[in-house]
Protein backbone atom coordinates (compact mmCIF):
# COMPACT_ATOMS: atom_id res chain seq x y z
CA UNK A 1 0.00 0.00 0.00
CA UNK A 2 0.94 3.07 -1.02
CA UNK A 3 1.07 6.33 0.93
CA UNK A 4 -1.29 9.25 0.61
CA UNK A 5 1.29 11.51 -0.77
CA UNK A 6 3.05 8.66 -3.30
CA UNK A 7 -0.89 8.47 -4.32
CA UNK A 8 -1.78 12.44 -4.82
CA UNK A 9 1.80 12.38 -7.26
CA UNK A 10 0.47 9.63 -9.27
CA UNK A 11 -3.18 10.90 -10.27
CA UNK A 12 -1.54 14.60 -10.43
CA UNK A 13 1.28 13.30 -13.01
CA UNK A 14 -1.28 10.98 -14.58
CA UNK A 15 -4.39 13.46 -14.89
CA UNK A 16 -2.43 17.05 -15.00
CA UNK A 17 0.83 16.44 -16.81
CA UNK A 18 -0.33 13.66 -18.74
CA UNK A 19 2.80 10.96 -17.96
CA UNK A 20 2.47 7.76 -19.08
CA UNK A 21 2.35 4.82 -16.25
CA UNK A 22 5.89 4.07 -17.25
CA UNK A 23 7.16 7.41 -16.88
CA UNK A 24 5.35 7.90 -13.76
CA UNK A 25 6.57 5.06 -12.19
CA UNK A 26 10.12 6.03 -13.56
CA UNK A 27 9.83 9.20 -11.97
CA UNK A 28 8.23 7.94 -8.83
CA UNK A 29 10.42 4.68 -8.32
CA UNK A 30 7.34 2.25 -8.52
CA UNK A 31 6.31 -0.40 -10.46
CA UNK A 32 3.96 -0.12 -13.02
CA UNK A 33 1.26 -2.71 -11.45
CA UNK A 34 1.80 -0.04 -8.41
CA UNK A 35 0.77 2.69 -10.60
CA UNK A 36 -1.90 1.07 -12.36
CA UNK A 37 -3.58 -0.18 -8.86
CA UNK A 38 -3.55 3.93 -7.86
CA UNK A 39 -4.66 4.75 -10.94
CA UNK A 40 -7.73 1.84 -10.64
CA UNK A 41 -8.69 3.15 -6.92
CA UNK A 42 -11.45 4.98 -6.34
CA UNK A 43 -10.17 7.25 -2.84
CA UNK A 44 -6.86 7.65 -0.91
CA UNK A 45 -5.74 4.60 1.00
CA UNK A 46 -6.89 4.36 4.23
CA UNK A 47 -5.34 4.27 7.27
CA UNK A 48 -6.01 1.90 9.97
CA UNK A 49 -3.96 1.98 13.44
CA UNK A 50 -3.49 -1.99 14.45
CA UNK A 51 -5.34 -2.76 17.75
CA UNK A 52 -3.60 -2.30 20.98
CA UNK A 53 -3.75 -4.37 24.20
CA UNK A 54 -6.76 -4.30 26.06
CA UNK A 55 -7.61 -4.27 30.31
CA UNK A 56 -9.69 -7.02 29.28
CA UNK A 57 -7.11 -9.57 27.81
CA UNK A 58 -5.59 -11.13 30.48
CA UNK A 59 -9.16 -11.95 31.81
CA UNK A 60 -10.67 -13.77 28.64
CA UNK A 61 -10.34 -17.12 30.09
CA UNK A 62 -12.35 -16.32 33.22
CA UNK A 63 -14.83 -15.05 31.33
CA UNK A 64 -14.92 -17.93 29.60
CA UNK A 65 -14.87 -19.84 33.10
CA UNK A 66 -18.04 -18.02 34.41
CA UNK A 67 -19.76 -18.25 30.78
CA UNK A 68 -19.27 -21.78 30.66
CA UNK A 69 -20.64 -22.57 34.47
CA UNK A 70 -23.57 -20.21 34.16
CA UNK A 71 -24.56 -19.84 30.45
CA UNK A 72 -27.05 -16.95 31.78
CA UNK A 73 -24.86 -14.65 34.04
CA UNK A 74 -25.50 -10.92 33.09
CA UNK A 75 -22.63 -8.94 32.23
CA UNK A 76 -23.01 -6.62 34.85
CA UNK A 77 -22.48 -9.26 37.70
CA UNK A 78 -19.11 -10.34 35.41
CA UNK A 79 -18.21 -7.20 35.83
CA UNK A 80 -18.42 -6.99 39.97
CA UNK A 81 -16.79 -10.89 40.24
CA UNK A 82 -13.89 -9.61 37.79
CA UNK A 83 -13.76 -6.07 39.51
CA UNK A 84 -12.62 -8.41 42.66
CA UNK A 85 -10.38 -10.07 41.01
CA UNK A 86 -8.45 -6.80 39.56
CA UNK A 87 -10.48 -5.67 36.59
CA UNK A 88 -10.68 -1.76 35.91
CA UNK A 89 -11.75 -1.63 32.41
CA UNK A 90 -15.04 -0.28 31.60
CA UNK A 91 -18.34 -1.88 31.70
CA UNK A 92 -19.41 -1.39 28.02
CA UNK A 93 -16.38 -3.14 26.78
CA UNK A 94 -17.31 -5.88 28.96
CA UNK A 95 -20.67 -6.30 27.65
CA UNK A 96 -19.68 -6.29 24.21
CA UNK A 97 -17.45 -8.90 25.07
CA UNK A 98 -20.12 -10.91 26.89
CA UNK A 99 -22.31 -10.64 24.17
CA UNK A 100 -19.96 -11.75 21.87
CA UNK A 101 -18.68 -14.96 23.66
CA UNK A 102 -22.13 -15.75 25.35
CA UNK A 103 -23.20 -19.94 24.45
CA UNK A 104 -25.94 -19.56 22.57
CA UNK A 105 -28.40 -22.33 23.11
CA UNK A 106 -29.35 -25.40 21.12
CA UNK A 107 -32.34 -25.34 19.95
CA UNK A 108 -33.83 -29.38 19.60
CA UNK A 109 -36.57 -29.77 17.38
CA UNK A 110 -38.79 -32.67 16.77
CA UNK A 111 -42.11 -33.99 15.25
CA UNK A 112 -44.89 -34.58 17.85
CA UNK A 113 -47.10 -37.16 17.20
CA UNK A 114 -50.26 -38.17 18.90
CA UNK A 115 -52.17 -41.46 20.06
CA UNK A 116 -55.59 -42.17 18.89
CA UNK A 117 -58.03 -40.11 21.74
CA UNK A 118 -54.76 -38.80 22.97
CA UNK A 119 -55.49 -34.96 22.79
CA UNK A 120 -57.75 -32.21 21.47
CA UNK A 121 -56.70 -28.29 21.01
CA UNK A 122 -59.11 -26.06 21.57
CA UNK A 123 -59.07 -22.07 20.33
CA UNK A 124 -61.73 -19.26 20.06
CA UNK A 125 -61.21 -17.48 16.87
CA UNK A 126 -63.16 -13.84 16.13
CA UNK A 127 -64.90 -14.23 12.73
CA UNK A 128 -64.50 -11.27 10.14
CA UNK A 129 -68.13 -9.88 10.28
CA UNK A 130 -70.78 -8.83 12.91
CA UNK A 131 -74.13 -10.32 12.35
CA UNK A 132 -78.18 -9.89 13.68
CA UNK A 133 -78.71 -11.24 17.15
CA UNK A 134 -82.42 -12.29 18.21
CA UNK A 135 -83.28 -8.87 18.50
CA UNK A 136 -81.47 -7.49 15.60
CA UNK A 137 -78.60 -6.45 17.05
CA UNK A 138 -75.51 -6.42 15.05
CA UNK A 139 -73.13 -8.40 17.08
CA UNK A 140 -69.41 -10.19 16.98
CA UNK A 141 -69.47 -14.06 16.26
CA UNK A 142 -66.49 -15.93 17.74
CA UNK A 143 -65.80 -19.29 16.51
CA UNK A 144 -65.00 -22.16 18.48
CA UNK A 145 -62.45 -24.83 17.62
CA UNK A 146 -61.51 -27.95 18.36
CA UNK A 147 -59.04 -30.26 16.87
CA UNK A 148 -57.99 -33.44 17.63
CA UNK A 149 -54.08 -34.42 17.69
CA UNK A 150 -54.39 -37.69 16.02
CA UNK A 151 -56.51 -37.29 13.00
CA UNK A 152 -56.77 -33.64 12.57
CA UNK A 153 -60.30 -33.62 12.65
CA UNK A 154 -61.90 -30.70 13.44
CA UNK A 155 -65.18 -28.83 14.73
CA UNK A 156 -66.70 -25.28 14.86
CA UNK A 157 -68.97 -24.13 17.26
CA UNK A 158 -70.26 -20.57 16.60
CA UNK A 159 -71.58 -18.61 19.42
CA UNK A 160 -72.19 -14.50 20.20
CA UNK A 161 -70.39 -14.48 23.43
CA UNK A 162 -66.92 -16.45 25.36
CA UNK A 163 -68.45 -16.28 28.55
CA UNK A 164 -67.86 -19.41 30.61
CA UNK A 165 -70.94 -21.11 30.03
CA UNK A 166 -71.14 -20.11 26.25
CA UNK A 167 -67.35 -22.07 26.53
CA UNK A 168 -69.11 -25.11 28.48
CA UNK A 169 -71.66 -25.26 25.89
CA UNK A 170 -69.33 -25.29 22.72
CA UNK A 171 -67.48 -27.75 24.86
CA UNK A 172 -70.31 -30.32 25.12
CA UNK A 173 -71.90 -29.76 21.31
CA UNK A 174 -67.85 -30.09 20.02
CA UNK A 175 -67.25 -33.45 22.34
CA UNK A 176 -71.01 -34.62 21.22
CA UNK A 177 -69.97 -34.08 17.52
CA UNK A 178 -66.74 -36.28 18.18
CA UNK A 179 -68.79 -38.86 20.09
CA UNK A 180 -66.22 -38.80 22.78
CA UNK A 181 -63.42 -36.74 24.93
CA UNK A 182 -60.09 -37.12 24.46
CA UNK A 183 -57.85 -37.94 27.29
CA UNK A 184 -56.49 -34.33 27.38
CA UNK A 185 -57.45 -30.93 26.09
CA UNK A 186 -55.07 -28.06 25.49
CA UNK A 187 -55.80 -24.74 25.65
CA UNK A 188 -53.65 -21.37 24.52
CA UNK A 189 -53.72 -18.90 27.16
CA UNK A 190 -57.93 -18.43 27.25
CA UNK A 191 -59.28 -16.32 29.66
CA UNK A 192 -61.89 -18.62 29.64
CA UNK A 193 -59.42 -21.39 30.89
CA UNK A 194 -56.34 -19.67 32.71
CA UNK A 195 -57.49 -17.69 36.10
CA UNK A 196 -54.15 -16.39 36.70
CA UNK A 197 -50.27 -17.52 35.69
CA UNK A 198 -47.17 -17.20 36.82
CA UNK A 199 -44.08 -18.05 34.23
CA UNK A 200 -44.97 -21.97 33.97
CA UNK A 201 -47.56 -22.11 36.66
CA UNK A 202 -50.89 -22.03 35.49
CA UNK A 203 -54.12 -22.13 37.65
CA UNK A 204 -57.60 -23.03 35.75
CA UNK A 205 -60.62 -21.99 36.03
CA UNK A 206 -62.60 -24.95 34.76
CA UNK A 207 -61.87 -28.55 36.37
CA UNK A 208 -63.11 -31.45 33.78
CA UNK A 209 -62.78 -34.89 34.06
CA UNK A 210 -60.32 -34.47 31.18
CA UNK A 211 -56.53 -32.48 32.52
CA UNK A 212 -56.62 -29.03 31.30
CA UNK A 213 -52.94 -27.33 30.57
CA UNK A 214 -52.37 -24.31 28.85
CA UNK A 215 -50.43 -24.57 26.01
CA UNK A 216 -48.05 -21.62 25.49
CA UNK A 217 -45.84 -22.40 22.30
CA UNK A 218 -45.70 -26.08 23.10
CA UNK A 219 -48.69 -26.83 21.05
CA UNK A 220 -49.69 -25.56 17.38
CA UNK A 221 -52.77 -23.79 17.17
CA UNK A 222 -55.44 -25.08 15.11
CA UNK A 223 -55.52 -25.07 11.52
CA UNK A 224 -56.85 -22.05 9.79
CA UNK A 225 -60.70 -21.84 9.30
CA UNK A 226 -61.22 -20.58 5.72
CA UNK A 227 -64.97 -20.78 3.94
CA UNK A 228 -64.35 -19.44 0.26
CA UNK A 229 -67.62 -19.69 -0.68
CA UNK A 230 -69.12 -17.72 2.52
CA UNK A 231 -70.89 -14.07 1.76
CA UNK A 232 -71.43 -12.88 4.81
CA UNK A 233 -73.77 -10.03 3.64
CA UNK A 234 -76.35 -12.99 3.52
CA UNK A 235 -75.84 -14.61 6.93
CA UNK A 236 -78.92 -13.36 9.46
CA UNK A 237 -78.10 -15.48 12.17
CA UNK A 238 -75.84 -17.95 13.85
CA UNK A 239 -77.37 -21.37 13.13
CA UNK A 240 -77.74 -20.33 9.44
CA UNK A 241 -73.70 -19.52 9.51
CA UNK A 242 -73.57 -23.14 11.39
CA UNK A 243 -75.33 -24.37 8.33
CA UNK A 244 -73.29 -22.97 6.01
CA UNK A 245 -70.04 -24.33 7.55
CA UNK A 246 -71.46 -28.01 8.01
CA UNK A 247 -72.36 -27.58 4.48
CA UNK A 248 -68.69 -26.90 3.74
CA UNK A 249 -67.40 -29.45 6.37
CA UNK A 250 -69.18 -32.43 4.33
CA UNK A 251 -67.99 -31.29 1.27
CA UNK A 252 -64.65 -31.88 1.96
Amino acid sequence: MVKVEVWADVRRLHRVEKLSIRAIGRKLGLARNTVREVLRSEGPPGYSRAPGPSKLDRFKGRIAELLTEYPRLSAVRVGEILGNEGYSGGITILRDYVHQVRPRPIQAFQRTVYLPGEIGQVDWAKMPDPIPDAYGKLRPVYAFVMVLGYSRMLTVVFSFRTRLVDFLRCHAEALAFFGGTPRTIVYDNLKSVVLWRRGAEVTPIVVTPTRVFQTGQRYRKPDRIVWEHLTWDVIREVPMLMALYERDHAAR
